[in-house]
């Protein structure tokens, strides 16, 4: 990387002022606006990321505590979907509790509390819940690993809110026995878009 003045040259025009910061300091929002900002010129920005991402790889090598601030914009560029961390929350939540079905509006809320895909989110069952330890349990995440992952105050209130609807599922179908099978649009949003806000902004606060 360092012996590649290609590269070099793109950072001093693209990324000038963060030469001299500490990688650590470079966060997710940073990375996003610089992207977008040469949108008109999609060979350059994906290239910016590629190479930012390249050095945070070989950086974290070498330094656990270090996150990538570029693995979200990276995402969202490669599906063409730019979902600003700016993102009218009051406009989205204005729609969710729009919705008339209790349970689908009460999973829209959870999708934007706890950042699941909405697969993994539909498919939970009370036995993956657990309200006391505050805790719920993915069997098996898109890379094929499973979690336990924590659950707020606000995430125990919405999953209590379903609770009786149903002994199994926690998002039951009230058109035939098992869970949804998918959520409505919203005018706002899309159910992706919930996750890709939550990476963005735990992201931001270090979270693995």
């Amino acid at each position: 990387m360092d012996g590649n003045p290609v590269y070099r040259n793109l950072l001093r025009l693209h990324a000038a002022d963060w030469l001299d910061m500490p990688m650590s300091a470079i966060t997710t929002a940073a990375v996003e606006d610089r992207f977008f900002a040469l949108e008109d010129r999609p060979a350059v920005a994906n290239k910016l990321v590629t190479v930012m991402r390249c050095i945070y790889k070989r950086a974290m090598a070498r330094d656990d505590d270090l996150r990538d601030p570029t693995r979200v914009v990276t995402e969202l560029w490669t599906r063409n979907d730019r979902v600003p961390l700016s993102m009218d929350l009051a406009a989205i939540m204005r729609d969710v509790q729009a919705v008339g079905n209790p349970v689908k509006r009460t999973a829209w809320q959870l999708l934007l509390h706890t950042g699941l895909r909405s697969g993994n989110l539909r498919s939970l069952t009370w036995d993956h819940i657990d309200l006391d330890a505050k805790t719920m349990h993915i069997e098996r995440m898109k890379n094929g690993e499973a979690r336990i992952l924590p659950l707020s105050d606000h995430s125990c209130a919405l999953f209590k809110m379903v609770q009786r609807f149903d002994e199994r599922w926690c998002f039951p179908s009230f058109k035939r026995p098992g869970p949804l099978d998918q959520l409505d649009t919203l005018p706002t949003t899309r159910q992706h878009d919930m996750r890709h806000h939550f990476t963005s902004k735990a992201s931001q606060c270090q979270l693995p």
